[in-house]
């Protein structure tokens, strides 16, 4: 939310990062203006590695701030909780769901929590469900869960939506 309130200013700002090294490997770096963790974008720690992901970014920056284009079907948003958001707490999402409702009212959002006993979650554009993960870990998550809860259940019906839900169809990445 941080990020959208200031407009993505200051990201990535050297002064705001901190490379992290076990026996001498980076093993990411840590950008404390907005807290955010670049764990696979630097391979070393330098100022051309710096302006290589800087140069990345913003395309990303660009990319996801053309995902609030009116002209542009509404985007379906989804978050999945991790343990670094500290508490489970689903007002937070509800939060960054308002702040992005102000950029594009007609968004979805869907929010994937690791609350077993909590019901689903159905408003006016929002979601919210248990995903949770196998036990050994393992990153990719659970592929069944996630196919039923994309095909499934984020795009089920319910009374207090203003319009459909349908994913929105892929298209191609304006590199222009």
């Amino acid at each position: 939310m941080r990020l959208l309130d200031h407009d993505f200013a200051g990201l990535l700002h050297e002064s705001n990062l901190h490379p992290w090294y076990y026996n001498e490997t980076l093993y990411g770096v840590v950008e404390t203006r907005y807290d955010i963790d670049f764990d696979h974008d630097f391979d070393r720690f330098d100022s051309v590695a710096l302006q290589h992901v800087r140069s990345d970014y913003a395309i990303r920056v660009r990319w996801f701030l053309e995902l609030f284009d009116a002209e542009e079907d509404p985007v379906y948003f989804v978050r999945r909780y991790h343990p670094r958001d500290g508490e489970e707490d689903e007002r937070k999402s509800l939060r960054l769901f308002d702040k992005l409702r102000e950029r594009r009212p007609d968004l979805r959002f869907l929010y994937l929590h690791a609350d077993r006993s909590r019901a689903p979650r159905f408003e006016d554009g929002y979601r919210s469900t248990f995903v949770g993960q196998h036990d050994p870990f393992q990153w990719r998550g659970d592929q069944h869960a996630w196919h039923y809860i994309l095909s499934h259940f984020a795009l089920r019906p319910f009374k207090g939506d203003h319009q459909t839900f349908p994913l929105p169809e892929r298209k191609a990445v304006r590199f222009g």
